[in-house]
């Protein structure tokens, strides 16, 4: 998948995790939501500036929406990988730990079959 469309899957999990329209995150960063819906679907690719304002409006660091890219990354994986970034943001460090060891275990797993 190109990266256009991994981002614009990202913008679009974080938008929704953190419960906001399109028209929302279009009017927090001065944008039209014609903007946010086309960046979204991968048929632009925003300014440096614009994907700044998206992060700190959806409260994500912008490492979680342009990347690093992945070979092979599905727009579903994409939307999963910035949930989980946005989920483990509110976790102590034990919380994070307990998640890592989990995360780990079930690497594991899938490994062996």
């Amino acid at each position: 998948m190109d990266s256009k469309r991994i981002i614009g899957a990202r913008i679009q999990a974080a938008r929704a995790a953190r419960r906001l329209s399109q028209d929302d995150l279009a009017e927090r960063v001065g944008r039209s939501r014609d903007a946010i819906s086309r960046a979204e679907r991968g048929a632009n690719m925003p300014s440096v500036d614009t994907l700044i304002a998206i992060a700190e409006v959806l409260d994500v660091a912008l490492v979680d929406i342009i990347g690093p890219p992945t070979e092979n990354l599905s727009q579903t994986r994409a939307a999963f990988e910035v949930r989980l970034a946005i989920a483990t943001r509110a976790l102590d460090d034990d919380a994070y730990a307990a998640l890592v060891d989990h995360a780990e275990a079930l690497a594991r797993l899938t490994q062996k079959r």
